[in-house]
């Protein structure tokens, strides 16, 4: 993989100590009471817990092999690294799992330095995306002791029982990193899981269920539901090496028999659906919403993940708010044409116009999302995506800066072409915030930087937005959601 050599050298020496490749220990290297933690690790989004899905899978594929496992949602509980090594050490188990992405890896790095210094030292286990695309790196510089390659459930049911054979029993298991004789060993790639079917539902049960929430939310209990994996898209910005590029999706019964239970077990009052492609198997959603309907289920749901304005039509639309679909949110990325294009979105400006007229007369609220600073950016295209979002009048925009990580084409450009400015440290890629990632001929990072702060000011601060906004007002957690919101306003 091109991208291991360049992830090898991403974490700089002032950031996260440099860690010899060691072998991982074995079971007569480890003590403890047998079984797994599995941990949400704390991150730096406030205004928003989200139920960590991957892990709550990966779980429950433990679980089935009569395997121990807990699950520990440390940011939900607003949990300090302190007390979760406090937890673990508490617990005592075999082996911790992280899941890990790129800003993660200093938050994930510390705490399995600190787990390698308790009496009963369990073995460190990483996925997610960045120890996908960085295996080595997630064991020579973070500390791993083994690492899980792309989709977790099947490799880690199948490692589980075998934890204590070590490096000899891990060979024959696909999907995996170790260290073992001074270097870093992959064995090989698993396949996607092409029925997702036969997945178990995720283990709802070891999750702190009324903790989640979301700036769109406020104070309803919600839960994420993921109906397919993969995505065929070319933006040059995102990754899809965990989930692949092509699309699987459950099907209606599945789906609905998990929404079912939510909605029955845990008294869960919305859906959030937070596929990468929905809608873009048409048949599929129609499908759901006919057999919702004819189930009598009264329900709201929404997109919560950018769905493609070239998948959705009028009657889609019609269906889906038949069905309870009450908002949507849509990638636009940008107002201008020619950069939709280089970024490999393949959609136009005419075609998100027509997308947002289209949901707003089906009764759906909106939500755009905006990407500040594309590397063919210029400021004034950038100005141009603030008018458009201004034209477009979603019930919410999201301007997020352009963040190049591990494993994109976006990465790739940056090393090329661009100049970065935040020094290969990976843990400052962070696209929830406003600090630019890097700069090109066409623009500084204190003018994207000075665009992003625009941006928002002007879509949220038109007197016209207020004033619809004061008068949607229809309950205290719609006063409750909008204290949110202004609360990360004011941050930005």
């Amino acid at each position: 993989m091109v991208y291991t050599n360049t992830c090898l050298m991403s974490i700089t020496s002032s950031k996260i100590s440099s860690m010899p490749i060691t072998s991982a220990p074995t079971s007569q290297g480890t003590g403890g009471k047998g079984g797994i933690l599995l941990i949400n690790l704390p991150y730096s989004h406030g205004e928003a817990a989200a139920p960590p899905l991957g892990l709550a899978y990966v779980a429950a594929a433990i679980e089935r092999t009569g395997t121990r496992v807990s699950l520990l949602d440390a940011h939900a509980l607003g949990m300090a690294e302190q007390a979760i090594v406090s937890r673990v050490r508490e617990e005592a188990p075999e082996a911790v799992g992280l899941s890990v992405m790129s800003s993660m890896f200093a938050t994930a790095s510390r705490l399995t330095r600190a787990l390698a210094s308790l009496p009963d030292r369990p073995l460190v286990i990483w996925g997610g995306p960045h120890p996908t695309v960085c295996p080595e790196e997630s064991i020579s510089r973070g500390g791993a002791d083994l690492v899980v390659i792309g989709e977790g459930e099947m490799t880690a049911a199948e490692l589980l029982p075998r934890l204590r054979e070590g490096p000899a029993g891990w060979r024959s298991i696909s999907g995996l990193a170790f260290a073992y004789g001074g270097k870093v060993e992959r064995t090989k790639r698993r396949a996607l899981i092409a029925d997702l079917d036969s997945l178990p539902f995720p283990a709802h049960h070891l999750l702190p269920m009324e903790r989640y929430t979301t700036l769109h939310t406020g104070t309803k209990r919600f839960f994420n539901v993921l109906t397919s994996r993969g995505c065929p898209g070319k933006c040059i910005f995102c990754s899809r090496h965990v989930f692949g590029r092509t699309t699987r999706c459950r099907s209606t019964g599945n789906v609905l028999a998990e929404i079912e239970m939510l909605l029955s077990d845990y008294r869960i009052e919305e859906v959030c659906v937070i596929d990468d492609t929905f809608t873009e198997d048409r048949q599929k959603v129609l499908r759901l919403c006919e057999e919702i309907v004819r189930r009598h289920l009264v329900f709201p749901w929404r997109l919560s993940n950018g769905v493609r304005v070239d998948t959705i039509d009028d009657a889609l639309l019609r269906a889906m708010r038949a069905a309870g679909c009450y908002e949507i949110a849509f990638g636009v990325e940008s107002g201008d044409d020619d950069v939709l294009r280089k970024i490999g979105k393949e959609i136009t400006t005419a075609q998100i116009t027509a997308t947002f007229e289209a949901a707003k007369r089906a009764g759906m609220d909106t939500i755009g999302f905006f990407i500040i600073g594309h590397p063919f950016d210029t400021v004034e295209t950038m100005r141009e995506t603030i008018d458009f979002a201004i034209r477009l009048d979603p019930t919410y925009a999201q301007f997020t800066m352009s963040t190049p990580l591990p494993g994109t084409a976006l990465w790739d450009w940056v090393e090329r072409h661009g100049t970065s400015l935040f020094g290969g440290d990976v843990t400052r890629l962070n696209f929830l915030g406003g600090s630019p990632h890097f700069e090109t001929q066409h623009f500084t990072g204190k003018d994207a930087a000075a665009m992003y702060r625009l941006a928002y000011r002007r879509f949220y601060l038109r007197p016209r937005y207020l004033w619809k906004k004061l008068r949607s007002l229809r309950s205290l957690n719609d006063v409750i959601v909008g204290i949110r919101g202004l609360r990360y306003l004011r941050r930005i």
